[in-house]
C-alpha cells in the first residue's frame, strides 16, 4: 500500500521543488513589489521579432528613465502599465497583480500533480509491458 504511494507522491515532491526552485527568483520579485511596488505609466518601445513576443518597454521614475522586457502581447508605441520596486526602479513587470507570486506557485504545484500522475500511468504501463515479455 505505501510502495503504491510513495512513488506518485516522490514524483510530486521532486516537480514541484524542482519547478519552484526554477520560479523562485519572480515569486521573491512578485512579493517584494506586493509590499512596495508603485505603478506608472510606461511605453512599449520595440518588439522583438522571433522571441515568443518578447517586447521592451521603458518608464520614467523621478525623471530618469528604465526599460524592461516583458512576453507580452503588446506592440510598439503602446501605453501600458509597469510596476516597479520603489527602492529599485530597475526592478520591474508588466502586468503586475498582487495575488501572481501565490497563483505561480499554486499552478507549480498543480502541474506537478498533473506530472506525477502522467509518469506514474507511464510506469505502470511499462512494468505491465515488462511482466508481459512485450
Amino acid at each position: 500500500m505505501w510502495k503504491a504511494i510513495a512513488r506518485p507522491v516522490l514524483l510530486v515532491v521532486i516537480y514541484v521543488s524542482l519547478g519552484v526552485a526554477g520560479k523562485l527568483r519572480y515569486v521573491r520579485q512578485d512579493l517584494v513589489l506586493s509590499e512596495r511596488g508603485q505603478s506608472v505609466d510606461g511605453l512599449i518601445t520595440e518588439r522583438v521579432p522571433h522571441a515568443h513576443g518578447l517586447v521592451l518597454y521603458k518608464f520614467l521614475v523621478n525623471g530618469e528613465w528604465f526599460t524592461g522586457s516583458w512576453s507580452g502581447g503588446s506592440w510598439p508605441n503602446e501605453r501600458v502599465t509597469v510596476t516597479y520596486d520603489r527602492a529599485n526602479p530597475a526592478v520591474n513587470v508588466l502586468d503586475f497583480y498582487p495575488s501572481r507570486a501565490r497563483d505561480t506557485l499554486a499552478a507549480t504545484a498543480v502541474y506537478g500533480a498533473i506530472f506525477a500522475a502522467l509518469a506514474e500511468a507511464v510506469l505502470r504501463w511499462r512494468g505491465r509491458r515488462v511482466k508481459k515479455g512485450l
